[in-house]
């Protein structure tokens, strides 16, 4: 009965109540109508399906409490609930009145030592049959138990193969987590390599443009230099003239003796070689700015000089024109051989010409500081330009390209 599915026919009912049978017969009815199984009632009912079978079959008389509860199960509209409830209640009370009689009537056959005996046998039939009951019951509770054991096997496969799957999920996400930092760091990796080939191709541009202006100046000190060999020409052409003239000859030999003829002589040859320098620096200049070719150490010894202009430009006596002249005028006078610096409106861009030239040769530039120094002794600025080519080692700039 257990087993039994909606539409198929019911177990014939037991005992002879007629009451009994009226109100078993209204309940089966009832879940006929609702299209249940027996599962699902006893689910709905909080019991088992054994125990719904027993209290359908017509023998015993079913709590009044499950009476009502059947019929609300079996009945979902609201509008005829309660009426069936009402029916199925009704025939309760009838069933129980009868079974109140029926029991009285047992009562007066007791002192009938037959009656009694065949109750014994009655009682001891139900009871063996109650026995059997409960064991289907059991027997269908250890079915219910065995298949929660095998869900519960089954959800435990479920459960390790879910943690399996989520370890996986775990070192995806790590190795995804690993690879999207290593894509950060190389994004700012690049970013700091093309910032600094930015500043790199700034300072190229810097350094192109002082090479240009150094490579100006350097043509005109060449133009210059020309100019000078073109008028010391002109004088020996001249001087020339004067020793073939018959008229002069007395006269020049007087005027222009060896010591004198041997000191131009010299002081061309010292231009001419001054000429060749600086033919050789343009060359090297511009074999440099064709080529881009970098000089890191030039770097330092363009910052070397400018450090020894700011410091001259702090010396009162260079700060005008006309000492500047005169330092250069006595430079001259040391020297021996006139400098051919050219002289600029701007007192740092005449400063700066003046160490540019004397940077060239070492001796000169020596000997330019000491005429400094005995122009203003003891000044301050002179102090710090001897302290600062004591800290700093002095270097030609004679190649000072910044590319």
């Amino acid at each position: 009965m257990a087993r039994r599915k909606p539409g198929h026919p019911w177990a014939a009912l037991k005992g002879d109540d007629p009451a009994l049978h009226e109100l078993a017969g209204y309940l089966r009815g009832l879940v006929d109508h609702a299209a249940m199984t027996m599962a699902r009632l006893a689910a709905e009912l909080g019991c088992s399906s054994a125990t719904v079978s027993k209290r359908l079959n017509g023998a015993l008389l079913p709590d009044r409490e499950f009476v009502i509860d059947l019929a609300r199960a079996c009945v979902p509209d609201p509008r005829i609930r309660d009426r069936r409830v009402a029916e199925a209640t009704t025939r309760w009370e009838q069933a129980r009145r009868d079974e109140g009689r029926r029991i009285r009537r047992r009562d007066d056959h007791l002192a009938d030592p037959r009656t009694l005996i065949m109750n014994s046998q009655t009682a001891a039939v139900d009871a063996q049959q109650r026995l059997i009951k409960a064991h289907d019951e059991l027997s269908e509770l250890y079915g219910q138990l065995l298949a929660s054991v095998r869900a519960e096997q089954q959800t435990t496969k479920l459960i390790w193969a879910l943690k399996w799957t989520l370890a996986r999920v775990v070192d995806s996400v790590t190795q995804l987590s690993a690879q999207r930092d290593n894509a950060l760091a190389q994004a700012k990796a690049t970013e700091a390599e093309r910032d600094a080939v930015g500043r790199k191709l700034a300072a190229a541009i810097q350094a192109q443009e002082r090479t240009e202006d150094q490579l100006d100046r350097a043509t005109i000190e060449h133009q210059r230099a020309q100019e000078l060999v073109a008028t010391a020409e002109a004088e020996i052409k001249s001087l020339r003239g004067m020793l073939r003239s018959e008229e002069m000859v007395f006269d020049v030999t007087g005027a222009v003796g060896d010591e004198v003829l041997d000191g131009i002589n010299a002081d061309l040859d010292w231009t001419n070689e001054l000429l060749d320098e600086q033919a050789a620096e343009l060359a090297r200049l511009a074999t440099q700015i064709q080529h881009r070719t970098p000089d890191p150490d030039a770097v330092l010894r363009w910052r070397q000089t400018e450090r020894i202009v700011d410091t001259l430009e702090r010396v009162n006596s260079l700060r005008d024109s006309a000492g500047r002249q005169l330092c250069l005028e006595l430079l001259s006078a040391h020297l021996g051989y006139p400098l051919p610096i050219q002289e600029f409106p701007s007192p740092r861009m005449h400063l700066f010409g003046i160490v540019l030239q004397l940077q060239r040769k070492p001796d000169e530039f020596r000997l330019f500081v000491d005429v400094v120094s005995g122009m203003e002794p003891g000044s301050l600025a002179v102090r710090a330009l001897r302290d600062l080519l004591d800290t700093e080692p002095f270097s030609s700039c004679g190649d000072l390209v910044v590319l």
